[in-house]
């Protein structure tokens, strides 16, 4: 059963939405100020602005290294609709055998128990696969089109810096499975922020009748989240009070991307892990409550 449904949420259309919708996302992203009257615009029409000519030289915002690092920020909307996106495969499958009634006829081939662990497994996966190939093929799209600099330039410094939280003063110093390892880290990350997203969006697949409830729910959640650490960030600069700072950095989501490096979680990577994981297993628990509730979701 938990390999049905892995299959069915990975060969479904949406799988392929997902990715694209994620992939978007990431493109439409601010392309730092790299055109050649200083100005920035989306990533993809940075890429288009250059292939005529229109393109810094030798400036550190066109490093593909550093626009790698900065995927994340670039986006005001990624913490929004992010979560949203990477769960569509699971939560609009969920929706769907809500409102067929399918479920019952699942569970008549298996176990109640063996059902939600497949659908833990298969949120879980699909949601962090839609991250990890969308998250891919912008880094292959920017390191392709945006420049490479050499080990012993400052750019490349600052981007090996950001990435291993180790300085550098010469390409001698340069660890390129430091470099790889962290870079891949960060994308491991993105997909456990993912697989958190999941969880919320299939608890409100799960209580919800309609898909505009569901979408407009997890949404507005969201987006509620993001303006609350933006909010304490900007009061904890305006009025001086350190735990206003504290709380923006515990609720902000690249918070997991930081974990060992920077922030609140600087220096407690495990905590990360442990706040991750009781808010995955929270909202599929209530998910999977709700669902218990009745027969089917669809009968409520």
């Amino acid at each position: 059963m938990i390999r049905t449904e892995i299959k069915r949420n990975i060969c479904s259309v949406w799988f392929v939405v997902a990715i694209a919708l994620m992939y978007a996302l990431f493109m439409t992203g601010d392309s730092g100020k790299v055109l050649n009257d200083w100005t920035s615009t989306t990533v993809i029409a940075a890429i288009w602005e250059k292939l005529h000519g229109n393109w810094q030289q030798d400036l550190g915002e066109t490093s593909s290294l550093i626009k790698m690092y900065d995927v994340w920020t670039d986006s005001r909307y990624l913490p929004v609709f992010a979560p949203i996106f990477c769960s569509l495969p699971a939560m609009l499958r969920c929706r769907d055998e809500a409102e067929s009634g399918s479920k019952r006829y699942v569970l008549a081939r298996g176990s109640q128990m063996r059902y939600y662990a497949a659908k833990f497994i298969g949120g879980i996966i699909s949601a962090a696969l839609v991250m990890l190939i969308a998250t891919a093929a912008y880094d292959v799209t920017i390191l392709i089109s945006y420049d490479w600099f050499p080990p012993e330039s400052e750019e490349f410094q600052d981007a090996y810096y950001y990435f291993t939280g180790v300085a550098t003063e010469s390409a001698e110093d340069v660890s390129w499975p430091l470099l790889a390892l962290n870079v891949a880290r960060d994308r491991i990350y993105f997909c456990l922020y993912a697989a958190m997203g999941s969880a919320l969006c299939f608890f409100f697949a799960s209580a919800f009748r309609s898909r505009y409830t569901v979408f407009g729910s997890a949404i507005l959640l969201c987006y509620v989240q993001d303006r609350v650490v933006d909010e304490l960030a900007t009061r904890s600069i305006d009025t001086g009070k350190g735990w206003m700072l504290t709380a923006s950095y515990v609720l902000e989501p690249e918070f997991l991307r930081q974990a060992g490096r920077f922030g609140f979680y600087g220096d407690k990577e495990p905590l990360v892990l442990i706040v991750a994981a009781a808010w995955i297993l929270l909202f599929y628990g209530l998910a999977f409550y709700v669902m218990s509730r009745c027969t089917d979701v669809g009968e409520r």
